[in-house]
């Protein structure tokens, strides 16, 4: 009987299909932006239509804030799990600057492994910054308050020039990180490598540790 021999119809599994329509959406928006990227072409590489779309996420809106949670929410847990084995009020001296370097590498390599961060970042504030201002509160405060804490304490420890402002030296350095992988076709002429073969992205993450290094006051 042929006709037994023809399978069901596959279940269509939800978490699979909200987690296709995330992962698309991302790697859409980080090349081209909120305005340049429609709910239709979405849908297309996604494989879904509107009606799924509008289930899961509200909107081309809705979708887009989940996006910056969700790598927010990642970058925020690998920072707290580097942090948290440092999380008494006055730590030792010789522990901040293991501490700093941390941070740093941990920053790299989130960025290395998550190549759209540093873009959607750049297009959200060609937009206007509103999404990242809406998760201000419940994501992106908690990170930057530790960051803040850990600097303020490097400066009190007289590690760091009390001239620092801990949020300027947050922004020098979120720009240094991010502007490599935002603009990673642009600095091949300046790095004279292949700027994502791994030992220059090794090295950008050295660097960017050294330049930290040299804001250390001699003692």
């Amino acid at each position: 009987n042929t006709m037994s021999k023809i399978p069901p119809p596959a279940r269509r599994d939800p978490e699979v299909t909200k987690s296709r329509i995330l992962k698309e959406a991302t790697e859409l928006f980080a090349k081209k932006g909120y305005e340049g990227t429609s709910t239709n072409e979405i849908c297309e590489v996604a494989t879904t239509n509107k009606r799924m779309l509008y289930h899961y996420f509200g909107d081309k809106r809705g979708l887009y804030r989940t996006i910056f949670i969700d790598q927010w929410s990642q970058f925020k847990q690998k920072m707290e799990d580097e942090l948290s084995p440092f999380e008494e009020d006055e730590i030792d001296q010789s522990v901040i600057p293991i501490m700093i370097d941390r941070v740093l590498d941990t920053f790299s390599d989130f960025l290395t492994h998550n190549r759209n961060f540093s873009r959607l970042l750049m297009w959200e504030g060609l937009e206007g910054g509103e999404i990242s201002k809406s998760i201000w509160q419940d994501i992106r405060a908690p990170i930057f308050h530790k960051l803040e804490q850990l600097i303020l304490q490097a400066k009190r420890r007289g590690i760091l020039s009390q001239n620092l402002d801990p949020a300027h030296l947050i922004i020098s350095v979120l720009g240094a990180a991010t502007f490599y992988f935002s603009h990673i076709n642009s600095v091949a002429d300046m790095v004279g490598a292949n700027p994502e073969s791994k030992q220059a992205i090794s090295k950008r993450a050295e660097q960017v540790r050294e330049m930290v290094r040299q804001l250390y006051r001699q003692t």
